[in-house]
């Protein structure tokens, strides 16, 4: 978690001398005041045999000043992205996390949290800034980029524009054509803003350009996934607008010239994957459909194996795992209506395939039940339960899997709890916390309390 430090080090060591920014971090232990203060004497030692005759050896241990590479930049990308999530969790619990039950999105419950989590509810955006800067010296000393690169850097713009916008700055840099995991974190990137049009629309240019590494599974997942970051509206007006998001693509990424983006976030430069675009089978699928339906529709697409029309070519998609029944399940519990029969349905397809009983998938399906206590204790008692508890590691199993053993039924209760929030009932949570520990032979953990606290938020906040 030392990305700051790793970045002082890189700089004192790789970048060119106009380049170098040498600083000291705020609040550092003392050993690391040390280790800063020697990684400057090594760096004074390097350059002065670096002035010297070229053709003179240097004595042996003497550093000589390598040139920064991709990898050494991707090193450091990555290590933000990771600093930035974990800044973003911590600042979205400062906000919306309260011990007691309670939520107010307004104010800030200083006292029930710990100082670090709320002392600087922004850090993720002073996290993003380091990126991008480091984006500027990549591309400043003409460091190529991969996919890789990608990657990273879009785990940080939090809108349609900034994310096409970024986009269009790295496309013309790569070293190398985009592979499905650099796409894949596009799709995540436009999920996560609640612009899941766009993120079909990549999806579909993934499979083209990728040919048949963009139809494995994972990649059939990320777009689910990116439907389950959206819910549909209460009068059902919130749907998918795939091709006017395809359209809208091709009129940010080909008006003008070609340039870079700018400070203000525009830019004129076009992205290769959008040429001549057209509208196909896929598209039509997903077109003016809720988040919901849509969702299924691709479910009963992968679940038939319907072959799709992909240009002149036939796509047949992969049959769906456990995951891709917890993703559906999961946009269908964001609905924020009861759809109990649906995932009484989705169970039962699920297992019907072989599908395995994942805690998280059973999490999820309970979830759809609402406020439905009653309903969801039936399904456990059904057969939820059950399949949770089948799904359990054995005594020959291998040493993970025993350490782990709990943690699938424990995660199927969690969902439980969250209905019993819905219904604000913690008496019904009480008396399945009790269950828990003499039944299941589980405890209840924190994350268990907290399942029923956001369920209880979101029934008061509605």
């Amino acid at each position: 978690g030392e990305v700051d430090f790793a970045r002082e080090i890189f700089e004192s060591f790789l970048l060119p001398e106009p380049m170098r920014k040498i600083r000291v971090i705020e609040s550092k232990p003392k050993q690391r005041m040390q280790l800063s203060n020697e990684v400057k004497v090594m760096k004074l030692e390097a350059t002065s045999y670096s002035t010297k005759d070229q053709q003179q050896q240097p004595p042996y241990g003497a550093l000589k000043r390598p040139s920064p590479s991709t990898r050494h930049f991707n090193i450091l990308l990555g290590g933000y992205s990771k600093s930035y999530q974990s800044a973003l969790l911590r600042s979205k619990n400062a906000i919306f996390q309260d011990v007691n039950g309670t939520s107010n999105k307004n104010t800030l419950n200083f006292e029930s949290r710990d100082d670090e989590a709320v002392s600087k509810p922004i850090d993720h955006l002073v996290e993003a800034r380091k990126a991008y800067k480091l984006l500027d010296i990549m591309l400043e000393i003409g460091v190529p980029l991969d996919g890789f690169s990608l990657s990273s850097l879009m785990s940080f713009p939090s809108t349609t524009e900034q994310i096409t916008a970024l986009w269009k700055r790295i496309e013309p840099e790569l070293n190398t054509d985009l592979n499905p995991a650099a796409y894949r974190s596009i799709i995540t990137a436009y999920g996560r803003v609640g612009d899941a049009s766009s993120a079909s629309v990549v999806f579909e240019e993934m499979v083209r350009v990728c040919g048949n590494r963009g139809r494995s599974i994972e990649c059939w997942n990320v777009l689910l996934g990116a439907l389950a970051y959206r819910r549909d509206g209460e009068d059902g007006s919130e749907v998918l607008d795939v091709e006017n998001a395809a359209a809208s693509q091709m009129v940010k990424l080909t008006t003008g010239d070609s340039t870079y983006v700018n400070s203000d976030g525009t830019s004129n430069h076009k992205i290769a994957a959008f040429d001549n675009f057209t509208t196909d089978n896929f598209i039509s699928l997903l077109h003016r459909k809720t988040f919901t339906e849509a969702s299924i529709v691709i479910l009963e697409t992968m679940r038939n194996g319907t072959s799709i029309q992909l240009g002149t070519k036939l796509m047949q998609p992969p049959k769906p795992n456990s995951q891709t029944y917890c993703l559906v399940a999961t946009t269908i519990a964001n609905s924020l209506k009861q759809n109990s029969e649906l995932a009484l349905q989705l169970f039962q397809e699920a297992m019907d395939q072989g599908v395995t009983a994942d805690g998280r998938f059973l999490n999820a399906l309970l979830r759809c039940f609402g406020d439905d206590i009653n309903g969801a204790l039936a399904a456990w008692k059904g057969g939820i339960g059950a399949a949770a508890a089948k799904f359990e590691p054995k005594p020959n199993d291998n040493k993970q899997q025993i350490i782990n053993r709990g943690a699938n039924l424990l995660a199927a209760y969690n969902g439980l709890m969250h209905v019993c929030g819905r219904a604000i009932r913690p008496d019904v949570a009480l008396r399945l916390a009790y269950a828990m520990q003499k039944t299941a032979g589980i405890e209840p953990t924190e994350t268990t309390l907290n399942c029923y606290f956001a369920g209880k938020r979101l029934a008061l906040s509605m």
